[in-house]
């Protein structure tokens, strides 16, 4: 996210003189999680044909991972929870998936 991808650092990196060592970039592009995020994607669910009519008769799960690099948070993981029937969602902080 926000930031220039590899092939262009090395296009760009040929057409400057006297670049600093610092500013080099690597011989191979290394692995970005921000990127594989934002390149990922989901199948889309079926329509359903039929809905809860009543409290925790469907209720979703989804667990995140958290890819801030060098974040303070002790937390790693949160799992969102919500109530097809009343639409309420719950998330809970996980510091791992255990």
């Amino acid at each position: 996210f926000g930031h220039v991808n590899y092939w262009s650092l090395r296009s760009i990196e040929t057409h400057v003189d006297g670049l600093p060592r610092r500013f080099r970039v690597p011989k191979e592009p290394e692995f970005c999680d921000g990127c594989a995020a934002g390149k990922a994607h989901r199948e889309e669910f079926e329509d359903s044909t039929s809905s809860p009519t009543r409290p925790f008769e469907l209720v979703s799960a989804d667990l995140v991972v958290v890819s801030t690099p060098g974040g303070a948070s002790e937390f790693r993981y949160f799992v969102v929870f919500v109530d097809h029937y009343t639409h309420y969602a719950y998330t809970v902080l996980l510091a791992s998936k255990s």
